[in-house]
């Protein structure tokens, strides 16, 4: 049986400004989307992409987001269009809007008849225009009535797919729009609605309906005019559209140039290769053939029917979209998106800091507002588009960046980007979304030759919560910190140094000498520090299935909070709500902080070499010991990395073979210790690739493994339960000590070697760890033996570091754990000066110890990053990518990626979220693994297993 219609209700009384439908939620069993050659497992991962969207989220009214979003909408110039859409008739003799007119049941299908409102006078032949309906003072815009039908013996509201045929075509409610508070109690069968006084043309019946009428006819036998399908039915958007422009360019309206092309069956190209991406339809300036990615402005996904999975796959079309082009075009700042499910009409706005769904109406009621929509798309400028205007794509493949002038600029730059060195590809898009290009410094917006006395620099564009401090800042902290420290008679007397030797004391103190300490960092030259975007629409709400069909449990209120407040970072929380009768609801929502967000650009004045593009064991090896000279200058003036990572460790030769000077990058997770300054509202999310594991794991490691330096051999034990953790210096150090075990098991060049073990706790490529790394982590870091007796580590050794080499590391990662149970004796987590002995003794010791046998392993050579990119470039060339039935069609998924989320402060269970990210390699099979256990056996959080077979499209 077909459920209830959907609850009308009249505009000027909407609790929520204005929305005109908000289906009843009931307990009607979804249908499942017919995923062809999509096996379980691989639907569930789907699913599970798709519910990272519903965190940051939100719905609000239509009419209000039109008016929050849209700023350039004018109202005035709508009005224009409405009349003069339906008064001036096309070249087929036909006006886009008629006066609306509806269907009745016959014996043989259905008629169109006209239903007279109940106020409106007697029409004559000839169809009406909205000035001829309404009085004079009302603006077409303003033409809605509420009115009241007869429909093959039933009442209902006077709209040609609410009655009896619509109940044929629809055997589900579309998804609720509304909050689970809101009333719905009033009976179906005499509704209240609002519809414009005008149809469109094209649209007066519901598409699902003309289909249906096609495919009767054509079973009949009888004779049909044309085709109709998803293709030829929303075909006729385009001719709205032209019509639309004629109207404004009739008006004298300044238009942007932009047309909707529809192009469902064009694949775009993309600068990933391979790419199979495909929408139905877009905004555009590019004519002709061939589309790419960049290329559509606002996208457009269609459905003729509209089942619950039909509307949830439409939407996941649309969301994989954006996520391309956001991901792929620096130029974005936001996109807006259109899904029509046959006649119900979704409005979008996505940004980094949150995104917005428009409450559903219908083109056939409402063509008032899809009109109005498409005035503002095509006189909007590229800025009220989402494009930013410092931002300008060049020749299709290179962007030029803008810095305007600033405080310590007075003139503008320009840099041109020539290589993509790094970039992240979330599947969420509220984020940091980095990229780091090696960029040219340009003459001008128009001249793009190189700047005089130049050389290639390094430009890091990145979007920043309005509330943290700018990598410029904290840089600038930390320097004038050292150079306080530097003006101290008595620094050498510091706690943190006592356990310094002379020779150490003298390379800080050379260090220091003249500031020349700003030579171990990777200094910001320039940088811009755009505005921060938008503001959650304060009359939003959340629900909790947008992108993912929701499961039947205990229904939960989720409030929106644009701005709590540095408490919100300790944890999340849904409130209950008073109603407990079971209801279709989605998995728990974890609360975000949707606070606005700011496009940072950074410029670094040279172009290193990152620890991942050393060649050989040895020379890597020479620059970790540097970086951990530099490390222990930044713990002296109180400052801890919290991002320490196989790319930010960069070096620079002397000379032609002199030595590496090392360059510590990425100040921007750095932070005082102790610190002083309150916790951000949105939480920072660095690469957990060798992250500490008390910080990936939320538990301290309470007693040592084995005999180390200081002696004393007990069972390692964790804390019971998820504490509180504040990254110290030992974190810092830990990561390098993976950073180690890394390089030696997973990087050499060595054919030969057994790296499964070694692929769950780095994973297969770096930045794309296993779900169950942090508890295989835990496993080795705390293992009751030595790990040179561990044998899947010893198999993935090469010879040469099979012996010494790995049993000094063993006694380095034993120190480490001293340190920690030290920690949690003393209880003295916050006294820099505890830390001198870990700061200065084991690395010292480690280094010493393994010299005796340089020539041994020194010359072990190393993978390269570049070759791994060139490898999985190489495959992407000829293995499938997820099409356009994918979440992510046209986009490469190889696994899940769980990224930490961490505060600026403290570290706790319930702070962690579940991200994933886009493998920039080929799409491969994803093996499931059992969940780790932790020492004491107990289950460290129940892991998901996921698993999914290679996609064959």
């Amino acid at each position: 049986m077909s459920p209830a219609t959907p609850k009308r209700r009249t505009l000027v009384n909407l609790g929520h400004g204005g929305s005109l439908s908000e289906p009843i939620v009931t307990s009607t069993p979804r249908s499942k989307l017919n995923a062809t050659n999509i096996d379980d497992t691989t639907t569930q991962l789907r699913l599970d992409i798709a519910r990272l969207m519903n965190s940051e989220i939100v719905v609000c009214n239509v009419e209000e987001f039109i008016k929050y979003y849209m700023p350039g909408y004018d109202k005035d110039t709508v009005d224009f269009a409405l009349r003069y859409l339906a008064s001036v008739k096309r070249e087929d003799r036909t006006t886009v809007l008629v006066p609306r007119k509806y269907l009745v049941r016959t014996h043989d299908g259905f008629e169109e008849v006209r239903v007279e409102a109940e106020d409106a006078e007697e029409e004559s032949d000839e169809e009406q225009s909205p000035e001829d309906s309404d009085t004079e003072d009302e603006s077409p815009s303003d033409n809605l009535r509420k009115e009241e039908r007869d429909v093959d013996g039933q009442s209902g509201p006077t709209s040609p797919f609410d009655g009896t045929s619509g109940k044929e075509i629809e055997d589900e409610e579309y998804p609720n729009d509304f909050k689970d508070d809101e009333d719905d109690t009033d009976a179906p069968g005499t509704l209240d609605t609002l519809v414009y006084s005008h149809v469109l043309h094209d649209f007066r019946y519901k598409p699902s309906l003309v289909k249906k009428e096609y495919l009767k006819k054509k079973k009949r036998g009888h004779r049909v005019v044309r085709k109709v399908n998803e293709a030829t039915l929303f075909n006729t958007l385009r001719g709205i559209g032209s019509a639309i422009r004629s109207c404004l360019e009739e008006k004298g309206v300044r238009m942007n140039g932009y047309t909707i092309r529809i192009c469902g069956n064009s694949t775009m190209d993309s600068t990933i290769p391979g790419c199979d991406q495909r929408i139905d339809a877009g905004l555009t300036q590019k004519e002709g053939r061939g589309l790419a990615v960049s290329d559509v402005i606002v996208p457009f996904e269609f459905k003729v029917d509209c089942t619950n999975a039909l509307i949830y796959q439409n939407r996941r079309q649309l969301l994989s979209h954006v996520n391309h082009a956001m991901t792929d075009d620096p130029r974005r700042n936001f996109m807006f998106g259109v899904t029509i499910e046959d006649d119900m009409v979704s409005l979008w706005f996505f940004s980094r800091s949150h995104s917005v769904k428009a409450t559903v109406f219908s083109l056939v009621e409402r063509p008032d507002l899809l009109i109005g929509i498409f005035v503002f798309l095509f006189c909007a400028t590229d800025k009220q588009l989402g494009l930013d205007p410092l931002v300008t794509l060049i020749e299709g493949k290179h962007f030029l960046y803008h810095l305007p002038p600033n405080e310590t600029r007075i003139r503008s730059q320009y840099y041109l980007t020539s290589d993509c060195i790094s970039e992240y590809r979330p599947l969420r898009l509220r984020g940091r979304a980095t990229r780091v290009w090696r960029v040219k410094q340009v003459k001008s917006a128009t001249d793009h030759r190189r700047v005089d006395g130049t050389a290639d620099m390094i430009l890091k564009d990145v979007s920043v919560s309005s509330d943290a401090p700018t990598e410029n800042f904290i840089q600038s902290c930390i320097f004038r910190d050292m150079a306080n420290f530097s003006r101290d008679p008595n620094w050498r007397a510091r706690d943190i140094l006592r356990d310094c030797t002379e020779e150490e004391l003298d390379e800080i103190a050379g260090a220091l000498e003249r500031e020349k300490f700003r030579s171990f960092f990777s200094c910001v030259t320039e940088y811009h520090i755009g505005t921060s975007g938008p503001l959650v629409i304060p009359s939003a709400w959340r629900i909790p299935a947008i992108f993912v069909e929701p499961k039947k449990q205990s229904q939960r209120d989720s409030k929106v909070h644009a701005n709590p407040g540095p408490q919100s970072t300790k944890g999340t929380s849904m409130q209950p709500c008073s109603q407990v009768n079971p209801t279709p609801a989605v998995d728990h929502i974890p609360q975000q902080v949707l606070v606005p967000r700011k496009q940072c650009r950074y410029v670094y004045g040279e172009v290193y070499t990152p620890l991942n593009e050393i060649q050989t064991l040895g020379e890597a090896i020479d620059v970790l010991k540097g970086c951990i000279m530099v490390l222990r200058l930044m713990f002296c003036v109180g400052w801890v990395h919290r991002d320490i990572s196989d790319s930010n460790i960069l070096a620079a030769r002397t000379g032609p073979n002199g030595l590496w000077r090392v360059k510590l990058a990425d100040l921007e997770y750095a932070k005082r210790f102790p610190s002083n300054r309150a916790a951000s509202t949105t939480p920072k999310t660095a690469s957990q690739d060798f992250l500490a594991c008390e910080i990936l794991s939320s538990r301290r490691i309470l007693a040592q493994v084995n005999t180390g330096r200081r002696g004393g051999a007990v069972p390692v034990v964790s804390s019971p339960q998820v504490v509180t953790l504040v990254h110290n210096f030992v974190h810092d150090l830990e990561a390098i000590w993976w950073i180690l075990l890394w390089l030696i098991t997973k990087r050499v060049k060595q054919l030969g070697l057994e790296r499964d073990f070694v692929d769950t706790l780095f994973g297969q490529e770096t930045g794309k760890l296993d779900v169950n790394s942090a508890s295989n982590r835990w496993n080795i870091f705390t293992l009751a033996e030595s790990i040179a007796k561990h044998n899947d580590v010893v198999k993935a050794l090469p010879s040469p570091l099979r012996s010494n080499f790995i049993a000094v590391m063993d006694l380095l990662r034993v120190d480490l754990q001293v340190d920690y149970q030290r920690q949690h004796r003393e209880r003295n987590y916050h006294d820099p000066g505890s830390y001198s002995w870990v700061v200065n003794v084991p690395f010292r010791a480690f280094f010493n110890d393994i010299e005796g046998d340089r020539d041994q392993w020194a010359g072990v050579r190393l993978i390269l990053e570049s070759e791994l990119k060139q490898e999985r470039k190489g495959k992407m060339k000829e293995e499938p990518l997820f099409t356009r039935e994918g979440p992510e069609h046209g986009q490469p998924v190889s696994q899940i990626l769980q990224k930490r989320k961490f505060s600026e402060d403290t570290v706790s269970e319930d702070q962690l979220e579940k991200d994933a990210t886009i493998s920039p390699a080929v799409v491969g099979d994803l093996k499931g693994r059992e969940a780790g256990t932790s020492i004491s056996g107990k289950l460290d959080g129940e892991q998901d297993k996921r698993a999914a077979k290679r996609i064959r499209h």
